[in-house]
């Protein structure tokens, strides 16, 4: 049986109103497409954000996960620019988004590998070629739990991954295999 994610996002201002600092508009945009994946997949009685938070524990390099693992699907949150996205699948997975812009030498040199560095610099399209893999990477370490502990220039990959751009970023997910992804775009 092929395993099945579902991918919401939206932009952060039309799914948070409230005020706040960019941090928590970003955590609640999240969790709010969370809970309206939750709240479509008709699988549980979380009614609101104060009852998603008390469902959901944290892993020990940060990876968010619902403490009754019986009853709810896995999932993952990211968030960039002002994009939020969230993957709930019937497996592990990790997401992640990156806006596509320009970024500094040092951080490239900490993300990518040597040739990864020489093959971005033959890249016509430098900044999207960098997002791609920096997105890559960071879904891969949230699918196995290891999060941003381990360097990323020196990371190899050995799990199924599926790329795809949403206006000017790239989204990666992450499963150990193929699955089939649906992409729900969030409305508020």
């Amino acid at each position: 049986m092929t395993n099945q994610i579902w991918i919401y996002y939206g932009k952060i201002e039309n799914l948070v109103k409230e005020e706040g600092s960019k941090q928590k508009r970003e955590r609640t945009a999240g969790r709010l497409l969370l809970l309206n994946a939750i709240k479509k997949s008709n699988i549980q009685t979380i009614q609101n954000l104060e009852e998603l938070e008390q469902s959901i524990e944290i892993g020990a390099h940060g990876k968010p996960y619902f403490k009754d693992k019986t009853r709810f699907p896995f999932f993952n949150i990211s968030h960039s620019g002002t994009y939020a996205v969230c993957a709930v699948a019937t497996c592990e997975i990790g997401i992640d988004i990156q806006k596509i812009q320009s970024y500094s030498p040092r951080l490239l040199r900490r993300i990518l590998t040597k040739q990864e560095l020489s093959q971005m610099e033959q890249s016509e399209e430098k900044e999207s070629f960098f997002c791609r893999l920096w997105s890559q990477k960071e879904s891969y370490v949230k699918w196995n739990g290891e999060g941003i502990t381990r360097e990323l220039d020196t990371l190899e990959k050995n799990a199924w991954q599926e790329s795809f751009s949403i206006e000017n970023y790239w989204v990666c997910v992450t499963a150990q295999s193929a699955c089939k992804i649906e992409c729900i775009k969030e409305a508020k």
